[in-house]
């Protein structure tokens, strides 16, 4: 009826956070051993298992070959979110394709951007930016500190940026999450292939010379 409430007990199956996977399990469910397991005092006996999330300070090997080339030569339309912070210390999220990033080394990547964005105006007053790349199964967090700007030769609208890799976060599903698995990440539409896929720009942002 209107005005009137109803309590229901919750339980808490499944909580995660960042950068760590925290598992809460109550009264009546399953207890898993293990590494990592605890039993906290402020939880009321609430077993916490922390899954720590693998840490590098650089870019695996198979993110690299996915960010050189592989996923650009197959075509692939994965929307890469692009993290910077705005004058207020807030994140602001642009999305960059494939043919916008790329790969030069482990801890160098090369990424372009529109000139007059408020994305490039952060990469100048902040330096300092993170890449969130979700494919079928894997999620990483790249962190990276940003040199300095200059205008793209394949299309003078956008700023090419040099990334300097520092912190790199790799997660997967794990074994006690079962059957979860992500089937991709964000993609753009089937429509506009020339504009995703502009091989003079993905080129031109592996020329670390200029």
């Amino acid at each position: 009826m209107p005005g009137s409430y109803a309590r229901v007990p919750l339980q808490v199956v499944s909580v995660r956070r960042h950068p760590s996977a925290l598992h809460l399990r109550g009264a009546g469910l399953p207890a898993r051993g293990g590494s990592g397991a605890a039993l906290s005092p402020a939880s009321g006996g609430v077993e916490l298992d922390y899954v720590t999330m693998p840490e590098f300070d650089r870019l695996p090997r198979e993110l690299v070959e996915v960010l050189s080339g592989k996923a650009f030569r197959a075509r692939k339309r994965l929307a890469l979110p692009f993290l910077t912070i705005d004058p207020e210390g807030f994140p602001r999220a642009a999305l960059l394709t494939l043919s916008e990033v790329r790969a030069t080394s482990p801890t160098s990547l090369c990424v372009a951007v529109q000139s007059r964005s408020l994305t490039a105006a952060n990469l100048i007053r902040r330096q300092k930016a993170a890449l969130y790349y979700l494919a079928r199964s894997r999620v990483a967090w790249i962190q990276a500190s940003a040199g300095h700007g200059r205008v793209c030769g394949a299309d003078p609208d956008r700023q090419i940026f040099p990334l300097t890799v520092f912190r790199v976060k790799v997660d997967r599903a794990s074994f006690r999450e079962g059957a979860v698995a992500l089937r991709s990440g964000p993609t753009f539409p089937a429509t506009g292939g020339l504009e995703l896929f502009s091989e003079e720009l993905f080129e031109e942002l592996g020329r670390t010379d200029t």
